[in-house]
């Protein structure tokens, strides 16, 4: 999608014009040359396809434990991502937000429903008219994920301890939906039904038999290659991966089973995010009839009728006949009124609040060595004994945000670096590379992007790390290990491999892109497509803005493309002007530009141009962002 993005917004003409195009067919939907025009781009509809996790075949050596783990692992899922031209998703995106503007009304989500939230004041403006009444000049659509699944943890975790205190018994579970977006049977009927006869929701007739006709599309593809748990039958369609309205409409599907858990009279709490469910269970005055063995099948299936046992092993939720659990992912904890407080103190200490978090950290902040960071410590105390030491499993949270970590405290690029310091970056980026190595390489992929701006944020110590780095994904890459796809029909997993190897490969390349956006010249080796996308990346600010030296000059016109913006001398800034007359960057960029970096910018603006910034009339998005403020 951010490649789309930028090639939109990369040719101003074009992009006013595809506009221009989409408005017209918005008003005209009948005209033949828009019926033409829809059918085209229903016809590029294709997917591409990610990794969802990988397995090992390898048997564990409990005897043998070792801090470099060099297990191959293989590709046992996948995820298909739907393809489609970008006025499909500009279309998409304004449908999301109508719908989900009446959706809101209408309360067609419940509270209980933590993933996917669309923000409250993208959908509620303060006016009576309906197109007014939402704000479409918000920046984000949907709520910030952190703080979401934050609140549907903490909110399960402080329920146990609240009610404990009050003498309760409750057994908490956590549930896994089994392939979710794959396993949904949607049909825009059940819309049409909850949506009456809004005259609102009619005037959308031509947007909804577009996004039907999307589905529909999707559906017929993924079902030539993947199986499906149940039947597709005409007008059922399963959820695209990659569309806003997937999102929500999930949460509409999934409203009857939150609404009915939620007012079962037995359940202290019930949380969804997404797929993933948390309950807590009243079990007080049962204590004597729990066990290990019957918990799951005397709370959920007997007693409150909330799953459904199919078969042996197999479980699916009530009313949602389509919709499995999965058992083997299935979490139990069980608090005792009289003797859990340690349980509970322990699971005190793992809320996070969003807060609490330091996005951005001090640059003197002594960061953790890179393995530390990575690999989970496995209850390992001063008591464990050595044999009771298992091996070391990597923490993916805990290594994102270090990889995030080492960007951010390198982002001010020093003039002098101490001998301590290129010691101590030599071995990080020596850490790196020994770890993303063939599969660990793909398996956590999310991070090669933290990675590559590490290695041009500290290059004035170590000029052949991105190189390195890149020989290590391109190898993985074509030796990424394919033996049985689940899910995947038998005749065409040849043709997934193939295609999975492309798809990273070009996923690896907008990574690259995107990185070199800030400084083009850094590697003027890269593929010609590349250096073109990067370009174009830098005209439609899709990179990490905090990582520009002097904030918000890279929203000003005279910058030129080949400058660096991680490292702009005071030389450079000197002789530029920094007007920033053209809005639309500022319209269009992917984030919000915060009081400060204006502040900044302003006194900016004041050293180069000797002091006289006020009496500048040009400067008319800054201005304005200063009034709003």
């Amino acid at each position: 999608m951010k490649k789309k993005i930028a090639e939109l917004e990369a040719d101003e003409k074009h992009m006013l014009k595809v506009l221009e195009n989409l408005a017209q067919l918005l008003a005209d939907p009948d005209a033949e040359v828009n019926t033409q025009q829809i059918d085209d781009w229903l016809g590029k509809i294709d997917f591409y396809v990610m990794p969802k996790s990988f397995t090992s075949n390898s048997v564990k050596n409990e005897l043998f434990i070792s801090a470099e783990s060099n297990e191959e692992k293989e590709v046992n899922k996948v995820n298909f991502f739907i393809d489609m031209p970008i006025e499909l998703h500009l279309l998409e995106t304004l449908w999301t937000v109508l719908i989900g503007k009446l959706v809101f009304e209408k309360k067609l989500v419940s509270a209980k429903s933590y993933g996917n939230a669309i923000d409250d004041y993208v959908l509620y403006n303060k006016q009576d008219d309906f197109l007014d009444s939402i704000n479409f000049t918000k920046n984000k659509l949907f709520k910030i994920y952190f703080p979401q699944y934050c609140n549907w943890k903490n909110d399960a975790i402080e329920t146990v301890a609240t009610l404990n205190r009050f003498n309760r018994s409750q057994m908490l579970f956590s549930l896994d939906v089994k392939s979710f977006y794959y396993s949904v049977v949607w049909k825009f009927d059940l819309l049409d039904d909850k949506m009456g006869d809004d005259e609102r929701y009619k005037a959308l007739k031509f947007l909804n038999l577009i996004i039907q006709r999307i589905f529909e599309r999707y559906t017929g593809i993924v079902n030539e290659y993947r199986i499906l748990e149940q039947c597709i039958e005409n007008k059922e369609y399963i959820l695209p991966i990659g569309l806003f309205s997937s999102m929500l409409l999930a949460n509409v599907y999934m409203y009857e089973l939150d609404n009915d858990i939620s007012q079962n009279p037995n359940v202290l709490h019930y949380g969804r995010y997404v797929d993933d469910i948390i309950l807590v269970v009243d079990v007080t005055g049962d204590e004597k009839n729990i066990s290990e063995d019957n918990a799951f099948d005397r709370y959920l299936v007997e007693k409150n009728n909330i799953l459904v046992n199919v078969e042996s092993g197999k479980y699916t939720i009530n009313k949602y006949p389509n919709l499995y659990i999965q058992k083997e992912k299935v979490k139990i904890m069980y608090f005792n009124k009289t003797g859990s407080k340690t349980l509970i103190n322990q699971l005190l200490k793992t809320i996070t609040y969003p807060s609490q978090m330091n996005v951005i950290p001090d640059t003197e902040l002594s960061l953790v060595d890179f393995e530390e960071a990575a690999y989970a410590k496995n209850g390992i105390g001063v008591e464990t004994k050595i044999r009771d030491i298992g091996q070391l499993e990597i923490d993916r949270f805990q290594l994102g945000w270090h990889m995030s970590q080492i960007v951010m405290n390198n982002r001010v690029r020093k003039k002098y670096v101490t001998r301590e310091e290129k010691v101590r970056r030599q071995n990080e980026s020596d850490s790196i590379l020994r770890f993303f190595q063939g599969g660990k390489a793909l398996e956590y992929s999310s991070n090669w992007i933290n990675a590559m701006y590490y290695f041009m944020l500290t290059s004035d110590t170590n000029r052949y790390a991105w190189k390195q780095f890149q020989g290590n994904i391109i190898d993985a890459i074509k030796q990424i290990k394919v033996s049985d796809i689940e899910d995947v029909k038998r005749n065409k997993k040849r043709r997934i491999s193939s295609k999975l190897k492309k798809d990273l490969a070009l996923h690896f390349d907008i990574c690259i892109s995107t990185v070199l956006a800030l400084n083009i010249q850094y590697c003027r080796k890269e593929k010609k497509t590349v250096l073109a996308l990067a370009k174009k990346m830098r005209k439609a600010n899709l990179f990490n803005h905090h990582l520009v030296s002097y904030p918000l000059v890279n929203y000003s016109d005279d910058i030129d493309e080949n400058c660096d913006l991680t490292n702009i001398l005071p030389e450079q800034i000197h002789s530029m002007n920094l007007l920033i007359r053209d809005s639309k960057k500022s319209k269009l960029s992917p984030r919000f530009i915060n009081l400060d970096e204006i502040y900044q910018y302003v006194f900016l603006r004041k050293f180069c141009n000797g002091g006289n910034y006020y009496g500048d009339e040009d400067n008319t998005v800054v201005k304005k962002k200063l009034e709003f403020i």
